[in-house]
């Protein structure tokens, strides 16, 4: 009798014990497969990021351009208001350098 519930016991923990083992093995391959979706989400998101980041850069690159235009014909236009100012400063002593002489010859 003793015999009889040992092996029913052995049996019992057998049963179990491969009942346990199929639960790991499900549990593992579920967490390969959330693994394996979290890698590819990864990916994506990386992937996604990457491309975010090169669209901000060129369009860092336009504004930059932008501003180098803009600042190139600011540049030039106050060169020109700078030489047309020069040029009525030298006009205005010129006529200014004739009326003294004229006054003095």
């Amino acid at each position: 009798a003793l015999d009889a519930q040992i092996d029913a016991l052995d049996t019992n923990q057998a049963a179990r014990t491969v009942e346990s083992k199929r639960t790991v093995e499900v549990d593992l391959a579920l967490l390969e497969n959330r693994l394996e979706g979290a890698g590819v989400t990864f990916e994506e998101d990386r992937v996604a990021t990457q491309r975010a980041i090169e669209r901000a850069h060129l369009q860092l690159l336009r504004t930059l351009q932008g501003l180098r235009d803009s600042l190139g014909v600011e540049i030039v236009m106050r060169i020109e208001r700078e030489a047309l100012a020069a040029k009525r400063v030298s006009d205005e002593a010129f006529a200014l350098q004739e009326l003294l002489q004229g006054e003095a010859g």
